[in-house]
């Protein structure tokens, strides 16, 4: 029992190869016998969920990561953690020619390293970034088509229809006094976190760059941030344990200041 055990994680992390059953996004990806994989070490634009625009270079992630291992057997190595937060394995992923995928990745500029520790590997992860940046492949360089979030025209359309909704229901609109920004508290707060915190740290290459960086910021801002008036609880602590009170909170303080 006890040999059985101790063979047991490395069992997981060996040289074994697993199909590659399909490919999620640019980072995960599903494993027969195994399940989700998030590619460890990395981390590629969010294809969105539902009606969420996908952002820049989402798509071409996805696609690059399933040519790199549709219809092909990979093994995994595990480095540390062996879960996320959302149950999946994390791992390199080797192919079964011995490429790693996590720096084919990396390496096409297609996702950028996601490390909070030191990584085994992390030397070469970061040698397959450096060469994106150099050749200004990917997200390092290239320009690409991005999706309308809404129609031409729709938001000042919005706007008028809440005044005539507004004006019909005879509700008053609380609005701030000219030259008055202390009269929302919230907001303010937000606009000085993003500055100091993210705008004032990070050196934008290009405007893709910035919202992709100032995205990664944000939800870490909704999610994962701590918040004394949630009695020091992060949003989605709060929500768990309050779910009364969470239905109100959508996505945390700040949802609806980055649009």
């Amino acid at each position: 029992m006890l040999s059985a055990l101790a063979v047991g994680p490395a069992l997981w992390a060996g040289p074994e190869h697993h199909p590659v059953r399909y490919v999620v996004d640019g980072d995960t990806l599903d494993v027969s016998q195994v399940g989700r994989v998030r590619l460890l070490g990395i981390d590629a634009p969010e294809t969105g969920i539902g009606l969420d625009t996908p952002a820049a270079f989402a798509r071409e992630a996805r696609a690059l990561l399933a040519t790199l291992v549709g219809g092909r057997y990979v093994s995994l190595e595990a480095d540390g953690d062996r879960y996320d937060k959302y149950g999946r394995r994390l791992a390199y992923v080797l192919r079964d020619d011995g490429l790693l995928v996590n720096a084919e990745m990396l390496r096409a500029g297609l996702a950028r390293i996601s490390a909070r520790r030191q990584l085994r590997r992390l030397s070469e992860l970061r040698a397959a970034e450096r060469a994106a940046k150099v050749a200004r492949r990917g997200m390092w360089g290239a320009r690409p088509v991005l999706p309308l979030e809404r129609p031409v025209g729709l938001r000042r359309r919005d706007v008028a229809q809440g005044r005539a909704l507004l004006q019909h229901t005879g509700i008053a609109a609380a609005l701030n006094d000219p030259g008055k920004p202390w009269q929302s508290g919230a907001d303010e707060s937000f606009n000085w976190k993003l500055r100091d915190e993210c705008l004032s740290l990070e050196w934008f290459r290009h405007r893709i760059d910035a919202k992709h960086v100032i995205e990664h910021w944000r939800r870490h801002d909704n999610e994962l941030r701590p918040y004394s008036s949630l009695g020091c609880l992060t949003p989605t602590e709060f929500k768990q344990q309050a779910p009364m009170v969470g239905a109100c909170l959508t996505e945390g303080p700040t949802r609806a200041v980055l649009q």
